[in-house]
């Protein structure tokens, strides 16, 4: 699929316990790569963009949460 065909993303922040304010933010090595990102805890599918947020720049965290990683990234033509 096309997930293999790019970098996997990285975040400013490991999975884990992120305090209110926190900012996290995303990137991939990849030029003209798309990340998605979800905030209701489910696994982002790139095939199924219903409650995906294309990430635009830094993610400010409004309530204390545990962030959990998920590398799927995909490059848009």
């Amino acid at each position: 699929g096309f997930a293999d065909q790019v970098a996997a993303p990285t975040a400013n922040f490991a999975s884990g316990e992120l305090e209110m304010g926190t900012e996290i933010t995303f990137s991939t090595e990849t030029d003209g790569a798309s990340i998605y990102y979800r905030t209701d805890g489910m696994d982002p599918n790139p095939d199924e963009k219903t409650g995906l947020t294309l990430y635009t720049g830094p993610i400010s965290v409004e309530k204390a949460v545990t962030r959990s990683e998920e590398r799927r990234v995909g490059k848009e033509c």
